[in-house]
């Protein structure tokens, strides 16, 4: 029995002793819990943290701590203004803005997890070079405007997301580089006196946004704009990422490239340049452009656009894609300019798919590419409009255009191409008044329009087909060659007319005329010169009559 005893006396000990370790380590754990908090150990009343008894208000300090890393701005109301967790409106979502601001101001890349996080202020991003990473297609921002804490002045009055560094001129010594992947940004606002760009960028050396969602969507007539380069901004990257402006206001594009500087002068160094946008989608419920590249008052060059969806549904809209120098009064240029393999649909333009300028500046825009576009032309407007124009100030800006196909399809009062310095190898279908205007026209495929070529600088070995009158000269100094042209066989009137009275040549055309009320040319001056020419049908010749 006294060997019995010894060893229950033996085996208590060891007892009470690993009952004290397990204490122990219960109480290193829980501290543990207390500074990394497990969201799924909390009791709805108290937490039990190393024998003591949390109460209701320790318990509600542990829960904002974490809601304020948890995104779960899920769903928005736009009867209140504000974001909830579920999609009945009942719980409202979480306030992230402190623990945004300490991450976006903290300098050092940043990785932010999956989540909708929201915001109630504008975000300024800190570090003169710093990455700044979310979950691809599971991490979102969004803007609650309604609650907007407002900066008073500055750039924040502008835009939600504004680099620290900003600045009115280029300055290499703190100018940013800044990169943002798989981040969708989010902002409806829901009233006027908040600032009406989501993200703005003044003085950076480098950025990439690397597919992220810019999303203003909230269609209350209140102009909001995606992505502001505002001035200086260099070695610019936007690749596959989403632009959604369904604003439905007057004002507010996707993009806006330009450089609103406070320089007077032209200062070496102090240029928005080197911009790609390249693989991004555009959809586009607002008047202003999709995409516009102007100079404002500095300089803005070397700016690409390419495999891009572009899509625009405004009813109002004037223009879509632009390309313009500044007002006279300022010195900036745009210069050295790709517009490159897009797709680009408009429904509603009244004015111009793509302008390389204004009629009433002087100031010319240059080097600007347009080629390999698909583009099409939906609109049901009756006034004149042009599909890519070129004001003839702008003549001598060296505008070309080629490889593109252009279909235009519900109704005549459409120029196709107008005053560009050279019209290219382009296809142009459908109901179209004019296919090119001005210029040179070389190679191109036309179809179906009531005027194929009008006053051309040249027209060159173009393809005419289904046309009302096939090549239209008004002009001095016009040379025709070697160009194709069948007349529709109902509407066709005349394969070549000149109505200038001196120097136009015209050699090497061959006509097809399918009905004997059509004619082959017809040349009110004398001093029209017709070399080896042809025509076919029962077509008629009129010169000098």
């Amino acid at each position: 029995m006294k060997i019995h005893r010894k060893k229950t006396d033996i085996f208590i000990s060891c007892l009470i002793i690993v009952v004290a370790a397990i204490f122990s380590v219960g109480i290193y754990i829980s501290k543990a819990h207390n500074d990394y908090p497990d969201l799924t150990s909390i009791s709805a009343k108290s937490i039990i943290t190393g024998g003591r008894v949390m109460d209701d208000h320790t318990t509600k300090k542990t829960n904002s701590k974490r809601n304020n890393n948890l995104g779960n701005a899920n769903y928005y109301n736009p009867n209140d203004g504000l974001y909830y967790a579920d999609s009945g409106f009942k719980t409202i979502a979480n306030d992230n803005t402190e623990y945004l601001l300490s991450l976006f101001n903290s300098g050092k890349d940043v990785n932010l997890p999956a989540g909708n996080y929201l915001c109630k202020t504008n975000v300024s991003i800190t570090g003169n070079e710093v990455k700044i990473k979310g979950v691809k297609d599971r991490t979102k921002i969004v803007f609650q405007c309604k609650d907007f804490v407002y900066n008073s002045s500055g750039p924040y009055n502008e835009g939600v997301v504004v680099n620290k560094n900003h600045a009115n001129e280029y300055n290499e010594a703190n100018a940013q580089a800044i990169g943002i992947y798989d981040i969708t940004f989010e902002y409806k606002r829901y009233q006027a006196k908040s600032p009406k760009t989501i993200m703005l960028f003044k003085n950076v050396k480098k950025l990439h946004l690397v597919n992220c969602s810019f999303i203003a969507d909230l269609p209350n007539e209140i102009p909001v704009t995606n992505l502001d380069l505002y001035n200086a901004c260099k070695n610019v990257l936007v690749l596959d990422c989403y632009f959604s402006n369904k604003t439905r206001a007057l004002s507010g594009g996707c993009i806006w490239v330009r450089n609103l500087t406070t320089q007077t002068v032209s200062v070496p160094g102090n240029n928005t340049e080197n911009v790609t946008i390249r693989s991004c989608e555009f959809d586009k419920d607002s008047k202003d452009e999709v995409i516009s590249v102007y100079s404002t008052i500095g300089n803005v060059k070397d700016v690409v656009i390419t495999k891009c969806k572009i899509r625009d549904y405004f009813t109002k809209q004037d223009t879509v894609l632009s390309a313009i120098s500044s007002e006279d009064k300022y010195y900036g240029t745009v210069e050295n300019v790709v517009i490159s393999n897009n797709y680009i649909y408009s429904q509603n333009f009244n004015a111009f798919m793509i302008s390389t300028g204004l009629e009433n500046r002087k100031k010319q825009t240059k080097n600007v590419v347009i080629y390999n576009n698909e583009i099409v032309n939906d609109s049901q407007s009756t006034k004149r409009r042009i599909i890519i124009y070129n004001p003839l100030v702008n003549k001598d800006g060296s505008i070309v255009v080629t490889g593109n196909e252009i279909i235009s399809k519900p109704n005549p009062s459409v120029y196709a191409i107008a005053n560009v310095s050279i019209a290219n190898e382009n296809k142009i279908t459908g109901n179209i008044e004019s296919a090119v205007v001005g210029g040179i026209a070389a190679d191109n495929i036309i179809t179906g329009a009531l005027n194929g070529i009008v006053n051309p600088d040249a027209a060159l070995k173009n393809t005419i087909n289904q046309v009302k009158y096939g090549i239209r000269v008004f002009q001095n100094d016009s040379y025709l060659y070697s160009n194709n042209i069948e007349l529709d066989k109902d509407n066709g009137i005349c394969g070549i007319e000149v109505l200038s009275e001196e120097n136009v040549i015209c050699a090497k055309n061959i006509i097809q005329t399918n009905a004997k009320a059509q004619y082959g040319f017809i040349a009110r001056s004398p001093d029209t010169h017709l070399y080896s020419n042809q025509v076919s049908g029962e077509g008629k010749i009129s010169i000098g009559q």
